[in-house]
C-alpha cells in the first residue's frame, strides 16, 4: 500500500506509529497545543505528533467545506462520550442526551459530509453488543449509527465491535464492573491498531467488513 493521509474524528494517536501514514488531520472542537498532543491523543509517539494536524470544526454546525481540503485516503472514527457517575437523575438524563448525540448525529452527520468528497475509506469503532433493534439505549445508538454509515455506501467500509474498552486509569466505573464479571474487554491501543490493520492490509477488499472483539483482541 503507498503513504496515505488519514482523518481521525475522536482521539487515538495510535495511528501516527504507521510508517505508512504520512499526514493525520485531527478533527476538534477546540485549538489543542502541540504540547498537550500526548494526552489529548492517548498512544501518540514523537514521531506521530509530528504528523498530526488539528483541524477546528463545529460537530454542530458541520458543513461541506469543513472537509473540502482534507483529501483524506482514510477516515477513522472513534467519536464516543465518557460517561461519568452522575451525581443526580437530571445530570444522568443530561449525559444520554449528549450520548445520543456524539455517539449517532455525530458519526452520521460526519459520514454524510465525507462520502461526496470522495473518501475511500470509514471504519467506525462501534460495540460488541450494538444493535439497532435493541430496547437499550446505548447499543440501539451504536447499533443505528453503525446502519446509518452502512448506508452511505463507502467504497470500503469497516465497523470495529470491541467489548468494554480499558482505558487505564481513565477505565469508567461501569467497564471496571463489566471486567469483574469476565465481560469481555480489550485495550483501546488494540482497537487502533485492529483500524490500521484492517484498512492498510485488507486494502484490497471493498464493501462492509465488521471486525469482531475476538480479531481486536489478537492486538492487545
Amino acid at each position: 500500500m503507498a503513504d496515505y493521509k488519514a482523518l481521525v474524528l475522536g482521539s487515538t494517536g495510535a495511528i501516527g506509529q504507521s510508517q505508512r501514514c504520512t499526514k493525520i488531520i485531527a478533527l476538534s472542537r477546540r485549538a489543542i497545543d502541540p504540547s498537550a498532543f500526548a494526552t489529548v491523543f492517548p498512544g501518540v509517539q514523537p514521531e506521530g505528533a509530528s504528523k498530526i494536524h488539528v483541524q477546528v470544526v463545529d460537530y454542530d454546525n458541520i458543513v461541506t467545506a469543513d472537509s473540502a481540503s482534507f483529501q483524506a485516503d482514510a477516515a477513522f472514527c472513534c467519536l464516543g462520550t465518557t460517561r461519568h457517575d452522575a451525581g443526580s437523575d437530571e445530570a444522568f438524563r443530561k449525559e444520554i442526551e449528549i450520548e445520543n448525540v456524539v455517539d449517532l448525529e455525530y458519526v452520521a452527520n460526519t459520514g454524510k459530509l465525507l462520502k461526496p468528497n470522495n473518501v475511500p475509506y470509514f471504519a467506525l469503532v462501534s460495540a460488541m453488543n450494538a444493535n439497532a433493534n435493541s430496547w437499550f439505549l446505548y447499543p440501539k445508538t451504536k447499533g443505528v449509527s453503525a446502519e446509518a454509515i452502512k448506508a452511505l455506501n463507502f467504497q470500503r467500509t469497516t465497523i470495529l465491535e470491541p467489548g468494554l474498552s480499558q482505558r487505564g486509569d481513565l477505565t469508567r466505573f461501569a467497564e471496571r464492573l463489566g471486567h469483574w464479571f469476565f465481560v469481555p474487554s480489550v485495550s483501546v491501543a488494540a482497537v487502533a491498531k485492529s483500524m490500521i490493520h484492517d484498512y492498510e492490509v485488507n486494502g484490497t477488499t471493498s464493501g462492509v467488513r465488521i471486525v469482531s472483539n475476538s480479531e481486536i483482541k489478537a492486538f492487545d
